[in-house]
């Protein structure tokens, strides 16, 4: 579910591994969780990125579990040395849609790429009725 989801729902980041690309083995527990996470319950849409400093980012729209309609969603980021973490959420969102124009039904959908000392972010910007494509950028490295 995207919007208006039931609290009992729960929404978790998992992965798979392969060593041939052809067979692949799911692993059941998340890799990350968000319990001392103040801005996310959840994560859904994520993109994860391979940082120059050896950190792979995870870059994900917030879940509010049935806060969809009153809380627009955010892009927050996380990190990890592995997959297996442990991973680190961002204390705050790193973006935050506008309270009027495209995005001001929230953000999601991150897409990123980091080019020398800029990242990059291209998103989707939404209201009702209306999906846009946004761009934000900021310098390298993130805070967190």
């Amino acid at each position: 579910c995207f919007q208006n989801c039931p609290s009992n729902i729960p929404t978790h980041q998992l992965y798979a591994t392969s060593k041939d690309g052809l067979h692949w083995e799911k692993k059941s527990e998340p890799f990350v969780t968000f319990e001392n996470t103040m801005y996310a319950e959840g994560a859904a849409e994520s993109q994860l990125v391979f940082g120059p400093d050896g950190y792979l980012y995870l870059f994900f729209n917030t879940i509010q579990h049935g806060k969809a309609t009153e809380e627009p969603h955010k892009i927050g980021v996380a990190r990890s040395r592995s997959m297996e973490g442990p991973w680190a959420v961002s204390e705050k969102a790193i973006l935050l849609p506008e309270t009027e124009g495209f995005e001001a039904g929230g953000v999601v959908a991150p897409h990123v790429i980091i080019e020398g000392e800029k990242v990059r972010l291209w998103y989707h910007g939404q209201t009702k009725g209306s999906i846009k494509i946004g761009y934000a950028e900021t310098y390298w490295p993130l805070d967190f």
